[in-house]
């Protein structure tokens, strides 16, 4: 059987470096969304280089699509989410976390309130610039791309 050659410039999409695309991965996301090259995302994504996690950014970036609310063309807002910059095929992990990334929230069966407070906690320790752990502080970079209370992200 024949053996379909890859285009390297097609199968090395990703962000590449702090935030450069490959022009493959511009073209096929532009219609259906629009990667997030803002400071914060560019720090966010320094952040998750630094914690090794930078597999992710060949696979993922962040984006914002497109979402009609109503009916004239006025009523869109752009939700964020999580954009592909290449095709990834069945069973391969969208994206992966680092032990030393994940947020601890203990375990509290179904009632998340616990979780969520623990949360909360950290981020208003890292929101308010007071003390608070070490760990908590190096995570800026992931707290500033949460979503704004109320925003569209939270509406949507």
């Amino acid at each position: 059987s024949k053996t379909k050659k890859k285009n390297p410039a097609a199968s090395s999409g990703g962000l590449k470096g702090f935030g450069g695309s490959s022009k493959s991965s511009t073209k096929a996301t532009a219609a259906a969304g629009s990667i997030d090259r803002s400071k914060a995302a560019l720090k966010f994504y320094n952040y998750l280089e630094r914690n090794g996690a930078e597999a992710n950014l060949k696979r993922v970036g962040l984006g914002y699509f497109p979402l009609q609310i109503g009916p004239s063309e006025k009523d869109i807002i752009q939700l964020r989410g999580v954009i592909a910059l290449r095709d990834i095929p069945k069973g391969e992990p969208i994206i992966e976390i680092p032990y030393e990334m994940a947020i601890d929230l203990g375990r509290e069966s179904s009632d998340p309130t616990l979780p969520a407070t623990s949360f909360l906690q950290k981020y208003c320790v890292w929101k308010s610039d007071s003390d608070g752990p070490p760990s908590d502080k190096e995570r800026g970079d992931y707290f500033a791309m949460l979503p704004e209370y109320m925003s569209s992200d939270c509406l949507g």
